[in-house]
């Protein structure tokens, strides 16, 4: 199943996956939506992955910990879980069903979780809003940067970082 993004899951240590589809069969027979968990192991991988993954135009949404909605899609991250379910064809009950799936895959894990206490700290003006990605490994960091000029530094095996992007006043950003 990891064929897409496999290294950056790996990166943030995948310890196992679910997914299933699901459809209405008065509808045909082709799936509705999919839903995928991802056990990542401990609540910093899981936020890792999610702060690599939520859509940087998504509507937050108080699901699980942080959950990021896009027109088809939905990203959450809920203690050493990462899942998101996707929609195949848009509709307004499709995209219901979708938030609908995700609340209640969300109430099934069951636990919260709060971003790492470096995320926290980062938090200064000028920092874009939910625009950290998390890194605590030389893997993790080349997923998180998107910079190569940023892993010129060398990273030791307890290094804990944090990549965010600062608005400028320009009304551009950088990371």
């Amino acid at each position: 199943f990891l064929r897409r993004s496999s290294s950056d899951y790996l990166a943030f240590g995948v310890r196992g996956v679910v997914s299933a589809e699901y459809w209405n069969p008065r509808l045909g027979k082709h799936p509705e939506l999919r839903v995928d968990v991802f056990d990542m192991g401990t609540p910093e991988n899981a936020f890792g992955l999610y702060s690599q993954r939520r859509l940087a135009a998504g509507d937050i949404r108080p699901i699980g910990a942080e959950a990021s909605l896009g027109a088809r899609e939905i990203y959450v991250w809920q203690d050493r879980y990462q899942f998101f379910v996707t929609i195949y064809e848009y509709a307004d009950d499709t995209r219901e069903a979708l938030i609908a799936f995700a609340r209640h895959v969300s109430d099934t894990i069951g636990v919260g979780g709060a971003p790492p206490s470096l995320v926290d700290s980062t938090l200064v003006e000028g920092v874009v809003p939910r625009s950290h990605r998390w890194f605590r490994t030389v893997a993790q960091a080349q997923v998180a940067s998107r910079r190569s000029e940023l892993l010129l530094l060398p990273l030791g095996p307890s290094v804990r970082g944090v990549v965010a992007s600062l608005a400028l006043e320009d009304g551009l950003t950088c990371d």
